[in-house]
């Protein structure tokens, strides 16, 4: 059976991807390509769930890690292909909806990032209600939702995981006019600044 979900996965990456390519990200799955070395991870964990290499007599299984959740993905998935129907939701290519939704959480962290450098130092906004967050100067940002939610965006070492829903995210759009700095509003002395932004940002 592995090798079954091995060849399934290896034939998915070259359906999915053009010659040369070495990286296929699904909704659920990402595939990473190092040669002839094959390694799929779950995307919610970063835990590689299978590593298999390519070789003249077909594909061999190097590691395994596969829970039943896996198990029944990749078995969806190959009768998929057996069958020539759609590819599964956990295994379909991350379309263009999540695209435009990435580069809007990128544009709202980049927002808040330009606001910290522009206060001269780290940021923290602790909204009333909804939402808490801090921005420093160097490019990290974290969202906490007030609604039990945790954390809903983190952005650290270069690594950028979200949560937010369509709400959070129209939320956070709608303050980033707020955040512009105007000349005037850099002459505020900063506790005043940090005072003014509080306010604003209420709500």
């Amino acid at each position: 059976m592995q090798h079954q979900w091995a060849a399934s996965l290896k034939n998915l990456f070259h359906l999915q991807t053009q010659p040369g390519e070495s990286h296929y990200q699904a909704g659920e799955y990402q595939i990473e390509r190092h040669g002839t070395l094959y390694e799929v991870k779950e995307l919610a964990t970063d835990k590689q769930i299978m590593q298999f290499s390519s070789t003249p007599l077909g594909v061999k299984v190097e590691r395994e890690n596969l829970e039943p959740t896996h198990i029944k993905d990749i078995d969806t998935l190959q009768s998929s292909l057996q069958r020539n129907e759609p590819i599964p939701t956990s295994f379909a290519p991350v379309g263009k909806q999540e695209a435009e939704y990435f580069a809007r959480v990128k544009r709202v962290t980049n927002a808040l990032v330009q606001y910290a450098v522009v206060q001269q130092r780290d940021v923290e906004i602790d909204g009333r209600f909804s939402y808490k967050w801090h921005a420093t100067t160097d490019g990290n940002v974290i969202i906490d939702a007030k609604d039990g939610r945790g954390t809903l965006l983190d952005k650290s070492g270069g690594q950028l995981k979200s949560n937010m829903n369509e709400r959070d995210l129209i939320y956070f759009e709608q303050i980033l006019p707020k955040l512009q700095p105007t000349r005037k509003q850099q002459n505020i002395t900063t506790s005043q600044s940090q005072k003014a932004a509080s306010n604003r940002l209420e709500r």
